[in-house]
């Protein structure tokens, strides 16, 4: 059995041929295991990043905060240092922005601090002594 490949406004269909007919016509052996041509790689998930605030008694705000509207972020990485600033990193086009929260709640602008261009992935770890340390999969 023979899975004829479609051509633009047709269906594929399948034939019978004898191994002499095709042979005697050229035919060259292809086999599919189980795969369709190449397969669609979709894209990466991509939003903005909001903040939910958590008081020291436990509770949850009501209200949450877009702190980054762009829309084609693909990963995000948040950490807290001592001095009380919280700084998230948003992951757009493969680079890497911060964006701090300062004491009083106010969100300062994005600072690109790793236009590298090929990032996949991002994380960030505070230290006690207020070093900050951001780590990207490359």
């Amino acid at each position: 059995m023979i899975l004829e490949e479609a051509r633009p406004g047709t269906n594929a269909r399948r034939s019978v041929y004898s191994v002499n007919y095709l042979n005697s016509e050229g035919f060259e052996p292809y086999r599919y295991n189980k795969i369709i041509d190449t397969p669609v790689t979709p894209p990466p998930p991509h939003g903005s990043v909001w903040d939910r605030t958590r008081s020291a008694s436990g509770t949850w705000a009501l209200s949450v905060t877009m702190i980054d509207g762009n829309g084609n972020i693909t990963a995000a990485a948040a950490s807290a240092l001592p001095d009380g600033t919280v700084h998230v990193q948003a992951l757009v086009n493969g680079e890497v922005y911060d964006r701090t929260r300062s004491t009083t709640g106010s969100w300062a602008a994005n600072q690109q601090i790793d236009a590298n261009g090929d990032i996949f992935d991002t994380y960030a770890a505070g230290l006690p002594d207020g070093t900050l340390h951001v780590g990207t999969l490359v």
